[in-house]
């Protein structure tokens, strides 16, 4: 993301300047596909098949800029990692989505993040969501972190995703 002419081909949106460094804005979502065993379960399992297995929802501070991701894994639950780790992640692929609506995203992006810091501070987390349960936000998988956030934040009115897999 970040060395783009290292790694040709990419593929940048309309109204991103190919010539810039890229940078995230708070509330950005990667979707990627990793290389390992689970990734490629769980990219094979869905229905329809996908490519992708994992969503990352992009926090940046609003004071230093650090950005930050947002992630939930299986057996970790839900953390805040540095961006630098999470591009290290060993991805073959990812897709980068930015709302239209910034202010939404940030909220978002900032509801969740001061969530799990405030869980955090008293040595708790979010546990990972086997079941998948979109409606019980106690527990959360990865796509049920962007999900939450959008959803707490526009008070219902903007789910993602607007069509789910089976």
């Amino acid at each position: 993301i970040y060395q783009k002419s290292a790694y040709h081909p990419y593929h940048l949106a309309m109204g991103i300047d190919p010539s810039e460094k890229f940078e995230f804005k708070n509330g950005d979502i990667m979707i990627t596909k990793g290389i390992s065993f689970v990734s490629s379960t769980i990219s094979e399992i869905a229905n329809p098949r996908s490519l992708f297995s994992h969503i990352v929802f992009v926090h940046v501070a609003e004071k230093t800029n650090a950005v930050t991701t947002i992630e939930s894994y299986i057996g970790k639950g839900v953390g805040i990692y540095n961006i630098d780790e999470a591009l290290k992640n060993e991805n073959s692929r990812i897709l980068i989505l930015r709302a239209k609506d910034q202010d939404l995203a940030s909220r978002s992006a900032n509801y969740m993040y001061n969530k799990v810091m405030a869980l955090k501070k008293k040595n708790k987390i979010i546990y990972y969501d086997y079941d998948l349960d979109f409606e019980d936000n106690s527990k959360l998988s990865c796509e049920e972190i962007a999900y939450d956030s959008f959803k707490q934040n526009s008070d219902g009115k903007f789910i993602l995703p607007e069509q789910k897999s089976n």
